[in-house]
């Protein structure tokens, strides 16, 4: 256990819930574009299953736990930093690279995890770190770790990331209050948002030109201020500033494509979608959709999440990388867009990266996570793209982000619809009770081992006899042929993937709901010179096994295939029915392994060695830069269709997949060849 002594919640109980509302509910200004979907008070949801044990394995073991272990021996930024708490840097004012960065994304997974997912030590914890904070306030309000010579100095750190933290941090102290009401937390932010509208707002006298990007993520934070408070001049400042470095105007002015930091558009959205609640700005919602439809079409990987080489949006392909910080952004933006625009499919690209491309980034036990990681990933290091699993990086967002993505997902598990029914957004296990605007108290109760299984048996409890309103069903898009019986009765109304299924009724005490997605086996080719294969919303993989090398006590590793491990198989295919012949099975699991460390599910394929595909002598290269792990057989392209073998391909044998999210070390993207279907 960390120095840290969490005593974890075991169990599923309630949190109590606030019976102040949530921010999304309060509409001081345009309330048309408050949204179709709304969050449930804190509280009201709880998950359960492999969600709430994730989110555990991820308290205890994970990045929370490490930072704080990691600063309370002295190893934070090196032996003389001082033995103190994680957040403590907030307290002396001594600055730390990337300007507290850190400290702020760390402080609101300690919210999330507490309130969220419901685990007490981390509500005591994030307690104290807000007393602390609100005790050593700068008496100006400034909410920084920057020493005051050096606050707001365009030069230091390129210039934006102080004002990057700055705003997370406003963020994260807003969650705490949507958490708890602490009017102590909202008046905190106040004051440093007051000191953001006074040097940069439109009607600021010193009129400071913003001259970074990253500075306009603040706005996010000014404009969720504007819907708790009604003040103005948070939504003109938060607006200013993103017309002032404008991402809007960079996508409209060239529709055709998109460019850039692949983390930093997501987290330019999310500042985009608040400023768009408050104003209904016609460009912001165009340029939004654009930024979606284009990364989409041009840089999303299969596992759900987009490329970015280097951090720089790159075209898809099994060498190139993803950030870590690419799925934390974009869940968060599709499922605040799903929540707006009421559309399930923003919700099918969340699921699709939470389930694929977040446990792809994991180390099976939570313990650490990768800043970048690849489809075709052979070794796990240093030396190849950066894709070892440290504890603590130069660079951290990626580690903090991580583990804040189930919390998100978990607290629009269900939501408000505006005519006074429930959506149902995620399927897992879960239970969440609302409160109709006709009084009735009802729940949801979710029994399922959704993405494994196909199978989500709902259960409605509604306290004092029937109640009537609508509840929406999300139908994804990948599903074709979905079935849905309530008490057994077959359901009459639409069902339709990628869309909502709607029922209206008369809901009593005990109805129960069978959503039956059938997850058929597809395969998808990249550039016809390699296929990969997916199932429902998961994607699958080939396990390379791998050998450990341990790199600190706080479970950082590097990990490289074993001497006899199996790899290089091309597939054989029917070009004509691709998936024919693969074949979907379950797997026995230990009850007490970690949530991703084995499947319960896998797919048998035929498939064939390639001797000629070998791995790189850049591999283990000790030189900087993205270093491609792996590279393609000398016949890659050849293997489309008949290949160099004609129509006799070498002797094949069957090889197990298993979805992304289990591997560490991996081949997604395989070469293949044309199956004789004479044979």
């Amino acid at each position: 256990m960390k120095q840290l002594n969490l005593i974890l919640f075991v169990g599923l109980a309630w949190i109590a819930a606030s019976d102040r509302p949530m921010a999304d509910e309060i509409p001081p200004g345009n309330a048309a574009f408050e949204g179709k979907l709304r969050r449930l008070p804190v509280g009201a949801i709880r998950a359960g299953g492999w969600m709430q044990r994730q989110m555990k394995e991820d308290a205890e073991k994970g990045w929370v736990a490490d930072r704080q272990d990691q600063s309370l021996s002295g190893s934070w930024l090196g032996p003389d930093y001082g033995k103190k708490p994680f957040w403590q840097p907030y307290l002396d004012r001594k600055g730390a690279p990337v300007d507290g960065e850190f400290q702020a994304h760390w402080m609101d997974g300690v919210f999330r995890f507490g309130w969220i997912a419901g685990l007490p030590e981390y509500r005591k914890l994030g307690k104290q770190c807000v007393d602390e904070l609100l005790a050593h306030r700068d008496p100006t309000g400034y909410s920084g770790v920057v020493p005051p010579e050096q606050r707001f100095i365009i030069d230091r750190h390129d210039g934006h990331y102080e004002m990057w933290a700055y705003g997370e941090h406003i963020l994260a102290l807003l969650h705490y209050y949507d958490y708890t009401g602490d009017q102590r937390a909202l008046d905190a932010c106040r004051r440093a948002a007051d000191l953001v509208c006074a040097k940069y707002g439109p009607h600021s006298n010193e009129k400071t030109p913003i001259q970074g990007s990253w500075y306009t993520s603040v706005a996010a934070a000014l404009a969720k201020l504007h819907r708790l408070t009604g003040d103005k001049k948070y939504l003109d400042t938060a607006d200013h500033l993103l017309r002032s470095f404008d991402y809007t105007k960079r996508i409209l002015a060239n529709p055709s494509e998109i460019s850039g930091h692949s983390a930093g558009w997501p987290l330019m959205l999310t500042a985009m979608i608040e400023v768009y609640r408050r104003t209904g700005a016609e460009d912001l919602e165009k340029a939004m959709r654009l930024a979606h439809e284009l990364t989409v079409r041009d840089h999303l990987q299969p596992h759900g999440a987009p490329s970015g080489q280097g951090e720089v949006y790159a075209r898809t392909g099994p060498y190139v990388n993803t950030e870590l910080c690419d799925p934390f952004w974009w869940v968060w933006w599709w499922t605040e867009m799903a929540a707006l625009t009421g559309e399930s499919t923003f919700a099918d690209f969340a699921e699709k990266a939470y389930f694929n491309a977040l446990p792809g980034h994991r180390a099976k036990d939570g313990d650490v996570m990768s800043y970048f990681m690849t489809p075709n990933q052979l070794v796990a290091s240093q030396a190849a793209a950066r894709t070892y699993y440290p504890s603590r990086l130069e660079v951290e967002c990626c580690q903090s982000n991580g583990p804040r993505i189930l919390p998100i997902v978990a607290e629009h598990m269900v939501l408000k619809t505006g005519d006074g029914g429930l959506a149902v957004v995620y399927y897992g296990m879960s239970d969440a009770e609302a409160t109709l605007s006709t009084g009735e108290r009802v729940r949801v109760v979710q029994e399922t081992d959704y993405p494994f299984g196909e199978l989500v048996r709902i259960e409605m409890k509604v306290d004092a006899g029937p109640a009537e309103f609508p509840l929406l069903l999300r139908i994804p898009g990948w599903c074709r042929t979905p079935r849905l019986e309530i008490n057994g009765s077959e359901f009459s109304g639409t069902l339709r993937g990628g869309a909502w299924a709607r029922i209206e009724r008369k809901w009593r005490d005990g109805d129960k709901i069978e959503l039956r997605l059938p997850m058929e086996i597809r395969v998808g080719f990249w550039r016809e010179a390699a296929a990969y294969v997916e199932r429902g919303p998961l994607l699958y993989a080939l396990e390379v096994p791998f050998d450990k090398k341990p790199l600190d006590r706080w479970g950082a590793f590097e990990a490289f295939p074993t001497a006899n491990a199996a790899w290089n198989y091309a597939l054989l295919l029917d070009p004509e029915n691709p998936s024919k012949g693969i074949k979907f099975t379950h797997r026995d699991v230990p009850k007490d392994s970690p949530v991703w460390q084995q499947s319960p599910v896998c797919l048998e394929v035929e498939a064939f060695h390639v001797p000629d595909w070998v791995f790189s002598a850049d591999a283990t290269a000790e030189r900087p830069g993205p270093l491609m792990p792996l590279l393609p057989p000398k016949s890659y392209q050849g293997l489309v269709k008949v290949g160099d073998w004609g129509r006799h391909a070498p002797a094949s044998e069957t090889i197990r997949l298993v979805p992304f999210g289990f591997t560490l070390l991996r081949i997604t993207y395989f070469p293949w060849c044309e199956k004789d279907m004479n044979e």
